[in-house]
């Protein structure tokens, strides 16, 4: 073989390699995200807190000890009429429980 074959054969080698390695690398990040999802959702509870000043409830999860809420507003729409208007409170109304999504 000369020089140039010699070459070629260990860029061939080398890239298959490295494709080896980065599938190999993918499917074990893949198998620890999925293991990681399903213990998420299996040990989660429902966490509800209620604002006793406004009297709505809002329902989340608990993994771990740790409570989490989604979809809860701030601010009204900021489109059309309130484009450039200052923020306007998002309060639900009273006895309402916000869930998510």
């Amino acid at each position: 073989m000369d020089g140039n074959a010699l070459l070629q054969l260990f860029s061939f080698i080398y890239a298959s390699l490295i494709i080896v390695l980065l599938s190999f690398l993918i499917d074990l990040l893949r198998r620890i995200l999925l293991d990681s999802a399903a213990s998420f959702t299996s040990s989660s509870t429902t966490a509800i807190v209620c604002n006793k000043q406004t009297g709505v409830s809002y329902r989340g999860i608990a993994v771990s000890g740790v409570e989490h809420f989604q979809n809860i507003f701030y601010a009204e729409d900021t489109s059309g009429n309130n484009l450039f208007a200052p923020p306007v409170p998002s309060l639900p109304a009273p006895s309402v429980t916000v869930s998510q999504p």
